[in-house]
Protein backbone atom coordinates (compact mmCIF):
# COMPACT_ATOMS: atom_id res chain seq x y z
CA UNK A 1 0.00 0.00 0.00
CA UNK A 2 2.94 2.74 0.95
CA UNK A 3 4.45 2.07 -2.37
CA UNK A 4 0.83 2.96 -4.44
CA UNK A 5 1.06 6.51 -2.11
CA UNK A 6 4.63 6.59 -2.90
CA UNK A 7 4.29 6.17 -6.79
CA UNK A 8 1.99 8.54 -6.45
CA UNK A 9 3.72 11.35 -4.50
CA UNK A 10 6.94 10.71 -7.43
CA UNK A 11 4.49 10.74 -10.04
CA UNK A 12 2.75 13.94 -8.98
CA UNK A 13 6.79 15.51 -8.70
CA UNK A 14 7.16 14.35 -12.35
CA UNK A 15 3.83 15.56 -13.49
CA UNK A 16 4.71 18.86 -12.25
CA UNK A 17 8.09 19.25 -13.48
CA UNK A 18 6.70 17.89 -17.23
CA UNK A 19 4.20 20.38 -16.84
CA UNK A 20 6.45 23.17 -16.25
CA UNK A 21 8.79 22.04 -19.24
CA UNK A 22 5.73 22.03 -21.40
CA UNK A 23 4.71 25.46 -20.51
CA UNK A 24 8.63 26.40 -22.04
CA UNK A 25 8.01 24.45 -24.81
CA UNK A 26 3.74 25.19 -25.94
CA UNK A 27 1.76 28.27 -26.08
CA UNK A 28 -0.57 27.74 -22.38
CA UNK A 29 -2.90 30.05 -21.00
CA UNK A 30 -1.71 32.92 -19.05
CA UNK A 31 -3.20 31.69 -15.73
CA UNK A 32 -1.62 28.59 -16.31
CA UNK A 33 2.11 29.60 -16.78
CA UNK A 34 1.99 31.82 -14.05
CA UNK A 35 1.05 29.42 -11.46
CA UNK A 36 3.45 26.93 -13.21
CA UNK A 37 5.90 29.77 -13.35
CA UNK A 38 4.92 30.70 -9.57
CA UNK A 39 5.55 26.88 -8.38
CA UNK A 40 9.21 26.82 -10.36
CA UNK A 41 10.46 29.95 -8.34
CA UNK A 42 9.13 28.68 -5.29
CA UNK A 43 11.39 25.69 -6.07
CA UNK A 44 14.32 27.25 -6.94
CA UNK A 45 13.75 26.11 -11.12
CA UNK A 46 12.47 28.91 -12.90
CA UNK A 47 14.64 30.96 -15.58
CA UNK A 48 18.38 30.45 -16.12
CA UNK A 49 19.71 26.74 -16.55
CA UNK A 50 16.60 25.32 -16.47
CA UNK A 51 15.65 27.16 -19.57
CA UNK A 52 18.49 27.13 -21.93
CA UNK A 53 18.65 23.33 -21.59
CA UNK A 54 14.79 22.97 -23.61
CA UNK A 55 16.93 24.81 -26.49
CA UNK A 56 19.45 21.75 -27.06
CA UNK A 57 19.10 18.78 -28.68
CA UNK A 58 19.08 16.87 -25.33
CA UNK A 59 15.45 18.39 -24.94
CA UNK A 60 14.13 16.49 -28.00
CA UNK A 61 14.88 13.00 -27.46
CA UNK A 62 11.77 11.11 -28.84
CA UNK A 63 11.55 11.08 -32.83
CA UNK A 64 12.29 15.36 -32.30
CA UNK A 65 9.64 15.79 -30.03
CA UNK A 66 10.21 17.53 -26.86
CA UNK A 67 10.96 15.27 -23.95
CA UNK A 68 7.58 15.89 -21.96
CA UNK A 69 5.40 14.27 -25.19
CA UNK A 70 6.70 10.92 -23.63
CA UNK A 71 6.79 12.26 -19.81
CA UNK A 72 3.22 13.83 -19.47
CA UNK A 73 1.72 10.71 -20.17
CA UNK A 74 3.98 8.19 -18.55
CA UNK A 75 3.45 10.55 -15.03
CA UNK A 76 -0.37 10.31 -15.75
CA UNK A 77 -0.19 6.45 -16.27
CA UNK A 78 1.26 6.07 -13.25
CA UNK A 79 -0.63 7.73 -11.38
CA UNK A 80 -3.67 5.76 -12.51
CA UNK A 81 -1.99 2.69 -12.01
CA UNK A 82 -1.06 3.66 -8.56
CA UNK A 83 -5.19 4.67 -8.03
CA UNK A 84 -6.49 1.38 -9.17
CA UNK A 85 -3.95 -0.88 -7.31
CA UNK A 86 -5.02 1.69 -3.85
CA UNK A 87 -8.78 0.77 -5.03
CA UNK A 88 -9.05 -2.75 -6.40
CA UNK A 89 -5.43 -4.54 -5.13
CA UNK A 90 -4.67 -5.61 -8.52
CA UNK A 91 -1.72 -3.28 -10.47
CA UNK A 92 -2.78 -3.33 -14.09
CA UNK A 93 0.00 -2.93 -17.24
CA UNK A 94 2.41 -3.84 -13.95
CA UNK A 95 4.72 -5.38 -17.15
CA UNK A 96 4.94 -2.40 -19.33
CA UNK A 97 5.43 -0.12 -16.51
CA UNK A 98 7.80 -1.85 -15.37
CA UNK A 99 9.66 -1.67 -18.71
CA UNK A 100 8.72 1.89 -18.91
CA UNK A 101 10.11 2.90 -15.60
CA UNK A 102 13.51 1.31 -16.06
CA UNK A 103 13.64 2.96 -19.27
CA UNK A 104 12.80 5.97 -17.34
CA UNK A 105 15.36 5.75 -15.35
CA UNK A 106 18.08 4.92 -17.85
CA UNK A 107 16.92 8.29 -19.70
CA UNK A 108 16.92 10.51 -16.38
CA UNK A 109 20.03 9.07 -15.80
CA UNK A 110 21.66 10.00 -19.18
CA UNK A 111 20.45 13.58 -19.27
CA UNK A 112 21.71 14.16 -15.91
CA UNK A 113 24.94 13.30 -17.39
CA UNK A 114 24.56 15.89 -19.89
CA UNK A 115 23.26 18.67 -18.00
CA UNK A 116 26.51 18.17 -15.82
CA UNK A 117 29.20 17.33 -18.10
CA UNK A 118 28.10 17.97 -21.94
CA UNK A 119 26.27 21.29 -21.20
CA UNK A 120 27.79 22.10 -17.87
CA UNK A 121 24.53 23.62 -16.67
CA UNK A 122 23.55 23.87 -12.79
CA UNK A 123 20.00 22.91 -12.89
CA UNK A 124 18.73 21.97 -10.04
CA UNK A 125 16.08 19.59 -11.57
Amino acid sequence: MWAAWAMIAASLVGLAINLYFASLFYRVPAWFSGALGGAARACGIDGGACKRVVHTPYARLFGGKPNVVAGLPWSVLSIVCAAVFLRTGTFPLWWPCLLIALASVVVGVYLTYVLFVVLKEPCPL
